[in-house]
Order: structure tokens, then C-alpha cells, then sequence
């Protein structure tokens, strides 16, 4: 019977991506496993990854598993035999029998009350002036210079990266009614997007400044102004979350995965689409319907846990808040911004996590330096690679002592292969 850390083995050794390098650190048994599952762990139906619970007839069969979730099941006559998953893997390093529990959720798609609001709270509904699209106003947050913002989904209020900073949000959203002279946010910064192969996504999110803090409430409809999360993510698998969204109003779900992983296509700049995979999200059975993305999840208490971007027929996925602040440098409004991480909390966090990250393949060195805009001037810690493509590279970092979050600074600073001389 495989347990939690033999499926989180079995997820983080299987998990890469086509196009994306098989680390050369793994033993050649384990590397031929990796490139002959990479046409069932990506076959064309399948939409997520993560580790949990097996279920067997609609019950929990108490054995932990690799969760393989799919928009629909097929018959295995519909299915090419390389892309059949199997019931269960041997992990040949340690000859770990693991379980696979395929799980039908559907197709995902991103998710957008409605009518003009003022002061508006969150859970109403907001959207780029000029865009088609419509979502949610998660809550409000405060930059480390104590500016208000909105928060809210990258897709939502900055067209997935595309949009000027500056641009107008407003609210309702332009499928709503909203027109320009009802803006009350300008676009202030969004989480880039990472297309290259690998799970190198973490969040979904931006931010907008408020134009007049009298056009805004920090209160959720029922939940109050959310908490701010430990740095630890505090919930588990089996625990109810609540969200107010545009569309759904006040809802309620169960967590079903909190290693899950996912893709999803976004529109780039060029006005084609990328294929972005997210790593460290939270799967849900469904809580959010279309037009509640950007909307904040909160436990039962008021803590919020995350920001809801994507879901499918039977389920809804959110990002955890603490890497949303933390890429975005803001703190939720109504608790003090968080400093700048300085040069000695970069070094404690080498110290803490720089094995881990020198173990990556591609990584040949760490270092510490300034970041580049929106967080220039504050200390970041730099990975140095071999190559422009190394994917499984974390956004931040957290100081294990103090739960001091640290920046990755988005540059990829290439130095080749060291050699000795």
C-alpha cells in the first residue's frame, strides 16, 4: 500500500513535461521510466497531477496515490495503448510499488455579483476596459509602500500579462455593463506567465491601484476582511473553503488535492496561445462556476488561503496566497506590508534550500543581487544555469527561522558549464 510521500515521489520523479529536459541526475532505469510515461502522463485528455487519496466506487479506499486527472475517461479501445495509464508504477530506485487513480473533473476553463457597486467589495464583479473578459475582485492588499490595491487574476485585470501597466480596471467588468467612466483601478503589476516547458508557474494574480480608497471596502460579503495566511499552507485534504464570486455569490467547497499540478492554454501577446503549467495549486471539488476567477478562497475562519483562476465540471483550483503576495510583493490590506527581504535574509534562504536547488538539473551556482522593476533595488536571490531553459526552478523562497519570504528575481543569468582550468 504506497503512502503520501511514495505518490509525492512518484508525482515530482514522473512530472516532466514533453520538451522538457529528463534531469541527468536520475539512474538510468528511473530515466527510461520518466520518457516512456510521458505519453500517458500527458496524453491529450489529461488535464492535472497530483498526490491523494485513491477513490474506489465514490469511497476512500485509504490507500495514497498518484492522481492522474482527466476531462473524461475512455474506453481502452479509445485509447492508443502507449497513452493507457496504468494501474500502478514500480519506482525502480527504491522498488516502491505505487498506486495511480485516474479522475475524471472535465475540461478546465478559466472562471468570471454583478451591476455597479459603491464602495465596492470583494466578490463583485470587475474587468480590463477593452477586454471581453469578466471576474472577480478578490480583495484588497497594500504594496510595501502602503499604496491600496485590488487583487485579482492576471487573466482577469491584466489580459494574462499582455495589458500596459496603467490600464484602466473597472467595475462591473465590460461584460457587465461597465464602461470607462466607471473605472476605479489602474493595472499596477502582474505575475509573468512562464510558457517554457516545466512546471515553472505558481500563481495566476495582479494587482491595480485604487484610484480612491471611498470606491472600495475591504469586507468579503459574509466573511469579513480576510485573514492573512501562516507561511505554511494551513489547511489539508477533507477541509471546507468558502469564496464570494460574481457569479456564484457565496459558495463552499472541500479540498480534494494539495499537490496538484495543472496546465492551462493563455493568450500571448502575439495573439496566439501558450501552454503555461502551474505547480504547488490546490484542487477542489467544485465550489466557483465562470466569471468567480480572482476570487479570494477562505477557510471557514476568515484565513485566506489562496486565489481562485481555473476550474472545470466538477472541480475548482486555486492558487495558495502566500506565493501570491510574495511574487507580487504586497500584504493583504489591514496588516502592515511585509519589509523587503534584505541580503541576510537571501543568504539564510540559500542556506536553508540551496541544496535543493543545486540538485536541480541545469542550476550551477546561487547567488544574491538586486531585482530589477516592479521590485527594484530589493535583495533577490539569483540561480545561475546552464542553459536559458531550466524548468522546476522555484519563484520564491522562504526563510525557515523567521518565515521571511524571498524573491527569485526573474532574470535567468546564464554562465555555461563550469569546467575546471
Amino acid at each position: 500500500m504506497s503512502n503520501l510521500n511514495d505518490a509525492l515521489t512518484a508525482l515530482n520523479t514522473l512530472a516532466v513535461p514533453p520538451g522538457a529536459s529528463v534531469p541527468e541526475s536520475l539512474d538510468p532505469a528511473t530515466a527510461s521510466l520518466v520518457q516512456a510515461s510521458q505519453s500517458w502522463m500527458f496524453g491529450p485528455t489529461v488535464t492535472g497531477w497530483g498526490a491523494s487519496g485513491k477513490v474506489v466506487g465514490g469511497q476512500p479506499s485509504g490507500t495514497m496515490a498518484l492522481k492522474i486527472y482527466v476531462e473524461r475517461k475512455l474506453s481502452a479501445d479509445d485509447i492508443p495503448a502507449d497513452q493507457q495509464i496504468p494501474a500502478q508504477i514500480t519506482l525502480p530506485a527504491s522498488g516502491t510499488v505505487v498506486e495511480i487513480d485516474v479522475e475524471e473533473i472535465g475540461t478546465q476553463t478559466f472562471q468570471s455579483n454583478i451591476g455597479p457597486v459603491r464602495p465596492c467589495p470583494p466578490g463583485y464583479s470587475i474587468g480590463l476596459l477593452g477586454d471581453e473578459g469578466v471576474g472577480t475582485l478578490g480583495c484588497l492588499v497594500r504594496d510595501a509602500h502602503g499604496q491600496l490595491m485590488l487583487l485579482s487574476n492576471s487573466h482577469v485585470i491584466a489580459d494574462s500579462g499582455n495589458a500596459a501597466i496603467g490600464s484602466k480596471v473597472i467595475q462591473p467588468g465590460p461584460s457587465d455593463g461597465g464602461t470607462a467612466d466607471q473605472a476605479i483601478a489602474t493595472l499596477a503589476n502582474s505575475v509573468p506567465l512562464d510558457f517554457t516547458p516545466g512546471f515553472n508557474n505558481l500563481v495566476d494574480a495582479a494587482v491595480a491601484q485604487i484610484a480612491d480608497a471611498s470606491l472600495v471596502n475591504p469586507a468579503v460579503p459574509g466573511i469579513g476582511v480576510p485573514a492573512t495566511p501562516p507561511s505554511a499552507f494551513p489547511a489539508q485534504v477533507g477541509d471546507r473553503i468558502q469564496i464570494v464570486g460574481r457569479s456564484s455569490g457565496a459558495s463552499t467547497g472541500t479540498i480534494k488535492d494539495v499537490n496538484y499540478r495543472s496546465k492551462l492554454n493563455y493568450p500571448t501577446a502575439d495573439g496566439s496561445s501558450g501552454l503555461a503549467y502551474f505547480t504547488d495549486q490546490i484542487l477542489c471539488d467544485r465550489y466557483a462556476i465562470a466569471g468567480d476567477s480572482g476570487s479570494v478562497v477562505c477557510d471557514m475562519n476568515g484565513v485566506a488561503l489562496g486565489l481562485h483562476y481555473c476550474g472545470s465540471d466538477t472541480t475548482s483550483t486555486f492558487c495558495k496566497m502566500s506565493n501570491v503576495l510574495a511574487l507580487l510583493n504586497v500584504s493583504l490590506d489591514g496588516t502592515p506590508p511585509s519589509p523587503p527581504a534584505t541580503s541576510a535574509d537571501c543568504q539564510r534562504a540559500i542556506d536553508d534550500n540551496g541544496l535543493a536547488l543545486l540538485q536541480i538539473q541545469g542550476v550551477s551556482g546561487l547567488g544574491i543581487g538586486e531585482a530589477v522593476a516592479p521590485e527594484q533595488g530589493q535583495s533577490v536571490v539569483i540561480i545561475y544555469t546552464e542553459s536559458e531553459k531550466v524548468s522546476g526552478l522555484p519563484r520564491t523562497l522562504t526563510v525557515t527561522r523567521s518565515g521571511v519570504p524571498v524573491i527569485i528575481d526573474v532574470r535567468t543569468e546564464v554562465q555555461g558549464t563550469p569546467i575546471l582550468q
